[in-house]
């Protein structure tokens, strides 16, 4: 499969109770014309990114640090599209503003349940949440280091401890709880920049 040839609906099914109910939500979010709004450029960009990173875990099973990466060039781009930032940088800054400010309060909570800081496995907040994971994109992006870092897989819910720079981090969850954070929080950052018709068009 290419990626010009994406199933949103499906991709971004986890965000909705049902694949009908993502299916009518993509299709009033293509339907918006580029220039009237980010929402459909935001829609394909998460997308894209998700896709992507779905795949490198497809052959680089055991290395979450790599779709993890994908999976926070995800929410920067929809934290950027939503605010119309068009310059460089400021790529934590945006990250932190997706899951802290876009993603609603039950998102933020299933994000701070993925870590927790060793070795007791106590509470973090959100902005700590948020800065590990960045952490852990950089080591990939700047120094390839996308070896390290290990989490949960399916079925197995043992927590599993990392040393990420000078901190223990205890990850309690797998990668999917992240994956499906991104998904949901962009759907959230989309429906708060539609209008009341576009929105009802979406949802209803």
């Amino acid at each position: 499969m290419h990626v010009a040839d994406v199933d949103f609906a499906a991709l971004f099914h986890p965000a909705f109770s049902s694949l009908q109910q993502a299916q009518k939500f993509v299709a009033a979010i293509k339907a918006i014309p580029r220039d009237e709004s980010p929402v459909k450029i935001i829609l394909h960009q998460v997308g894209r990114m998700v896709w992507l990173g779905d795949r490198i875990e497809e052959v680089a099973i055991g290395r979450p640090a790599l779709p993890l990466t994908f999976f926070l060039i995800a929410a920067e781009a929809a934290a950027k599209l939503a605010r119309g930032f068009t310059k460089e940088g400021q790529s934590r800054a945006h990250v932190r503003l997706f899951f802290e400010q876009d993603c609603p309060e039950p998102l933020r909570q299933r994000l701070v349940s993925m870590l927790g800081a060793g070795p007791m496995n106590q509470l973090l907040t959100t902005r700590d949440v948020v800065d590990v994971l960045y952490d852990i994109r950089c080591d990939v992006v700047h120094e390839g280091a996308y070896f390290d870092f290990h989490m949960p897989r399916g079925g197995d819910d043992t927590p599993l401890i990392n040393q990420i720079g000078d901190r223990v981090v205890i990850a309690n969850l797998p990668l999917v709880v992240l994956r499906d954070v991104v998904l949901s929080g962009a759907v959230a950052s989309i429906s708060s920049l539609l209008t009341d018709a576009q929105r009802s068009a979406a949802t209803s």
